[in-house]
């Protein structure tokens, strides 16, 4: 039912690994580092259809040190 509450916690698979990430919890409360972005951006598997938020691998991938210094700043701050 729509209306149960539901105590377990939520998990998605990484994009590119087979990792299981907690979606809810402690985990995503802490500070990521830039060297995590970077990895990141370095082990995506190119040539995937986009996300939910329409955003093409490439395109983040391409954006180089501005885009880490934007997802420290933004994650981050």
């Amino acid at each position: 039912m729509l209306n149960e509450e539901d105590n377990r916690e939520a998990e998605t698979v990484a994009v590119g690994n087979e990792w299981r990430i907690p979606v809810l919890g402690d985990e995503n409360d802490r500070e990521i580092t830039k060297e995590e972005v970077r990895l990141a951006l370095r082990t995506v598997n190119a040539g995937k259809a986009p996300g939910i938020d329409g955003c093409h691998v490439e395109c983040l991938s391409k954006g180089g040190e501005a885009f880490v210094a934007w997802m420290d700043h933004t994650r981050n701050h």
